[in-house]
């Protein structure tokens, strides 16, 4: 089932899992079909949509043609084939009461499939909303950021469950759509995520590691055991020969023991520097330097700009510095040559590196 094609979709996730993201992209194809888009929630939205209009204004009576009794019932006044998305919807479809009225705009989506408009909810959890939306929902996807695992997708074709998130018939790895980067604002989108593994993984890892070095000891006592001979051997080879005035000869160095304790064997595992993993002792010998950052583009809006390396990560550019990168791009000695003939001169902002500059 592609995502937002039901007359109602609901996306949750906690704040920052990518529910904001995934709702643009979604708005992105909407509006490359031409679809009406209307929006409410979503800050400095830099697609073409139209303000969604007051509540009262929502909905209209009209005679259901379906009723012989010629009932009125409300429909939505939104265009044929239009696309709402509300964030934090909850603010709009709170829960009610046992036995209240349902309201107008409420009631409206059990009729929303004659009028080909499709409603895209977003809430942290479906409970937020209220239990006549909920029993609508045709599509659920929820969003979940589980660290250093990543992120991962879930759908039910129905109103599901996030807290039993096992049970959903679709589940996938998933990452933040790229294409939604500096559409709208965000305050959790570029955060850099700090994660730390879960208790019951660090049990684990020390756990293992005390138990390869207690095998370790009980294979070398029981080698020790079963060649005795070669343990003798390895004894008078370090006392070496007496001198020949037959006085005790100097022993020479005994080298380090190779097997390192728990302790060394724990801390050679430990990173030096926190959150990175790879940067542990351990692994000193692999670590090789593939890649060097590089300035490749950025954007300005009107909050400021930033600029992007290769991996399309923050280039650590302060804004001044950013701004005189984009205007005028510094030689760049790294890279390769282009064939001959096919130089490439453009501007930054003609080769789709970079953004326009206020003030230029």
């Amino acid at each position: 089932m592609s995502a937002g094609t039901q007359p109602i979709t609901l996306i949750t996730a906690t704040p920052g899992g990518g529910k904001t993201a995934l709702a643009v992209q979604l708005m992105q194809e909407a509006v490359a079909k031409g679809r009406p888009l209307f929006q409410l929630g979503i800050p400095e939205l830099k697609l073409p949509y139209i303000p969604t209009p007051p509540i009262s204004d929502w909905t209209e009576m009209r005679i259901d043609p379906e009723d012989p009794d010629k009932n009125e019932l409300p429909y939505f006044t939104f265009p044929e084939n239009a696309l709402i998305v509300l964030d934090e919807a909850q603010r709009i479809f709170r829960v009610r009461s046992n036995g209240a009225k349902v309201p107008d705009h409420v009631a409206a989506f059990e009729t929303v499939r004659h009028t080909g408009v499709t409603f895209l909810l977003m809430t942290q959890n479906p409970t937020f909303l209220d239990s006549h939306i909920r029993k609508l929902v045709g599509q659920h996807i929820h969003l979940r950021d589980v660290g250093l695992l990543g992120r991962w997708y879930y759908e039910w074709p129905e109103c599901g469950n996030p807290d039993s998130f096992a049970t959903a018939p679709i589940k996938k790895k998933w990452a933040l759509p790229k294409a939604s980067f500096g559409l709208y604002k965000s305050a959790s989108l570029h955060i850099k995520r700090k994660y730390t593994l879960p208790p019951v993984m660090v049990m684990f890892i020390v756990m293992l590691l005390i138990g390869v070095v207690a095998i370790w000891r009980v294979y070398g006592s029981i080698s020790a055991k079963v060649h005795p001979e070669a343990a003798s051997a390895q004894i008078e080879a370090a006392k070496g020969p007496s001198g020949p005035s037959g006085g005790p000869s100097v022993p020479p160095p005994v080298k380090p023991s190779t097997v390192a304790d728990g302790g060394e064997y724990l801390a050679s595992f430990t990173p030096l520097v926190p959150g990175r993993p790879e940067s542990a002792p351990a692994y000193a010998d692999l670590r090789q330097v593939k890649a060097m950052p590089r300035v490749v583009g950025g954007a300005c809006n009107k909050r400021g700009c930033k600029c992007y390396n290769q991996q399309g990560r923050d280039a650590g550019l302060d804004e001044m510095q950013c701004r005189d990168w984009l205007r005028n791009p510094p030689f760049d000695p790294y890279k390769e040559e282009e064939s001959a003939g096919g130089s490439d001169v453009r501007p930054v902002a003609e080769r789709g590196a970079g953004g326009a500059v206020p003030g230029a």
